[in-house]
Formats: structure tokens, C-alpha cells, sequence
């Protein structure tokens, strides 16, 4: 059961989104990218974080064209979209969790 032409919309808004969230993660300034606190990084390691996220974004972006192109169905846009904007969430969190974790380790020393 497919609804007609709304899937193209989701295709659509999911495509811009992704756009939008590259050009923030790399126009935005310090401290106002995400929750992790930047402020206690260095400029570097934001760099790196900004990066990232860029990079995984722009990687599902190219997977949710192909997607669209490839599969006309609201199910697959759904997916594509959540994946496409909430994985590079959590890897920037990830890489952040993993930041933190060594710090704690080496101040135990």
C-alpha cells in the first residue's frame, strides 16, 4: 500500500535537511554545534567533530538521492530520512563519549 506522491515530499524535505545540516555543522561558531560542550575543546577537536559530521552527512546524503531515485516507496523515505539525520548525531556523540572517556583515563594516571 503506497500513498501516492508523498513520498517524493519526504524525498524532498529529507534532501534539503541534509543540505542545511552540512552547512551548519561548518558555519556555525563554537559552542552552538550539538551538546557536546565544545568550549572545554580545543579548536582542533571541534574541527575534527565538525568534520565528521559533515562527512557522514554528506556520505547518507549521497545514499538518500540514490534512494530516492532508486526507491519510490514512503517506507524507504521514512528510513532514509531518519537514518540520514540522526546518525551523524550520534557518531559526533560518540567520538565525544570516546573524547571523555580518555581524558577521564588519563587524569586517573
Amino acid at each position: 500500500m503506497e500513498i501516492h506522491g508523498s513520498y517524493l515530499l519526504l524525498y524532498g524535505v529529507g534532501i534539503i535537511l541534509m543540505i542545511v545540516n552540512i552547512i551548519q555543522s561548518i558555519c556555525r561558531p563554537k559552542g552552538k554545534f550539538f551538546n557536546p560542550p565544545q568550549k572545554k575543546r580545543d579548536d582542533k577537536t571541534v574541527f575534527r567533530m565538525r568534520m565528521l559530521y559533515a562527512v557522514s552527512q554528506g556520505i547518507l546524503l549521497i545514499g538518500f538521492v540514490i534512494c530516492a531515485f532508486n526507491f519510490h516507496n514512503y517506507v524507504v523515505a521514512i528510513i532514509g530520512l531518519t537514518v540520514g539525520n540522526i546518525l551523524p548525531i550520534v557518531l559526533v556523540m560518540l567520538y565525544d563519549s570516546y573524547l571523555n572517556m580518555r581524558e577521564n583515563k588519563q587524569t586517573e594516571i
